[in-house]
């Protein structure tokens, strides 16, 4: 947001130089830093972008967490099984890992290809998290504790690839 907003100059060794006045040789503005750092923070809390992908974030941590807590429980409650011997429970994490790294490099294709930054989140949020709630829908109903294991792995893994639409920022 930052960068597209005006709010740095890139140096010319590429690292980001703040705007503002003089400083007193340490990089410290004083006041006028603190004024603009708030106006900074507000021009950040007034983005649709911003707000976009909060919200985001938030779904898919939701999702996430209560899956890690709830699991387990599920499990018992729905098929049975002692919460130990749930020895499955481990692949929506580990599909969760690949998914995130996958996500981040569908990213970074996506956007070698040409396309733009916008279109890269896009499709990278609305695509994985509607295939996702789907597979997760799937899971809920599924009666065998092994295929909901396995259907619920593939659409952790696949809402994972939402992180590379805004987590790379």
């Amino acid at each position: 947001y930052a960068r597209e907003h005006d709010v740095f100059d890139v140096g010319t060794n590429g690292d980001d130089v703040e705007r503002g006045g003089d400083t007193d040789g340490r990089g410290n503005h004083g006041n006028a830093e603190d004024a603009s750092s708030v106006s900074q923070l507000l021009a950040i809390l007034r983005s649709s972008a911003c707000w976009a992908v909060s919200v985001s974030d938030f779904a898919l941590a939701w999702g996430l967490y209560t899956l890690l807590a709830w699991l387990p429980t599920f499990f018992h409650d729905r098929h049975g099984l002692a919460k130990e011997d749930v020895g499955l429970s481990f692949l929506p994490y580990f599909a969760m890992a690949v998914g995130s790294q996958l996500g981040g490099f569908a990213s970074d294709a996506l956007l070698q290809r040409g396309w733009g930054v916008t279109e890269v989140r896009k499709t990278l949020t609305v695509g994985p998290l509607t295939a996702g709630a789907l597979m997760v829908w799937a899971f809920e109903r599924n009666a065998d504790p092994i295929a909901a294991t396995l259907v619920l792995a593939a659409g952790v893994g696949v809402l994972s690839l939402v992180s590379g639409g805004f987590q790379s920022n």
